[in-house]
Order: C-alpha cells, then structure tokens, then sequence
C-alpha cells in the first residue's frame, strides 16, 4: 500500500481485485492487503470480508500442500490477519510455525519488519525474537549465497 495514500491505494487494489475477476484467475496470498486497504478507508465490512478470504485461502493452500504453505507464507499471512484482529494467540501459533522456515528472503524479512498487520504485537518480546530469527536466518542465507558466489568467481 503506499505510504500516506490510502484512498489510491485502495482504488489500485480494486483494479487488480476486477482484473483477477475477469480472468477467472485465483490469487491466495495478499488479500489481506486488500482488506487492510479496505480497513484503512473505513470499508469495515468490505475489509473483513477480505481478511476471511485470506483466511479461507491460507487454509486451502496448508491443506493441498501447495506452495505458499510449503514456503511458510500461508502462515505468515494467517498470523498477520489474527494479529489484526487482536487474536494475540492465534498470531503467534502462526508466526511459531512460520518461524520454522530454514530460509527467509530479503523482501519476506523487509515485509516483517513494517507490516502493520503486526503492529499490535510489534513491542511484544516474542514478536521480537521471531522477528530476530528472520533476521538471522536472511542473513544465513545471504552469506551462504555470498560464499558461493565468491566460490564460482561470479563475485
């Protein structure tokens, strides 16, 4: 969502929202983006109806095995929509298991750090040591692939 431009954000989502619409395609890991947008506009209804959606959606992709579920991402988006909504247990039963990913990329990590779907568990400690370990694991990562790079002279 842009920053500070929640009304044109919100007229962005739409576009894609009739876009996806029209081409019959299925999309299962940011409509609780679209809600938030929604939420942000004081669409109240309209956003919960698309935070069940990603509810809906992480669960489907969790129970088929497909691959939002297999990278951990259906449980970093049902943690952020139980966040949300305050249900403070339920977040963190998803964030303790997103926390099991072995790899986390830098746009995941970066997402984590501001997503504001998180801001009422953000000062809590156990947000911040999973928080942490995101970190720690992106950086595993990054000099894991420095390493290699360096190693196959393409650095």
């Amino acid at each position: 969502m842009e920053v500070g431009e929640p009304e044109q954000s919100l007229n962005y989502y739409k576009k894609l929202i009739d876009r996806i619409e029209s081409l019959g395609t299925l999309s299962t890991n940011y409509m609780h983006r679209v809600a938030y947008a929604y939420w942000v506009n004081g669409l109240k209804e309209e956003a919960e109806h698309y935070f069940d959606l990603q509810i809906d959606y992480s669960n489907w992709n969790i129970e088929y095995g497909r691959e939002e579920a297999l990278r951990f991402w259906a449980y970093y988006d049902l943690a952020s929509v139980y966040a949300f909504r305050g249900d403070k247990e339920k977040a963190y039963e998803y964030l303790r298991i997103y926390n099991q990913t072995p790899v986390v990329s830098l746009w995941m990590m970066k997402i984590m750090q501001k997503d504001p779907l998180f801001d009422s568990l953000r000062d809590e400690p156990e947000f911040q040591q999973i928080l942490q370990d995101v970190e720690t694991k992106y950086q595993a990562e990054h000099e894991r692939v420095r390493q290699w790079l360096e190693e196959n002279d393409m650095l």
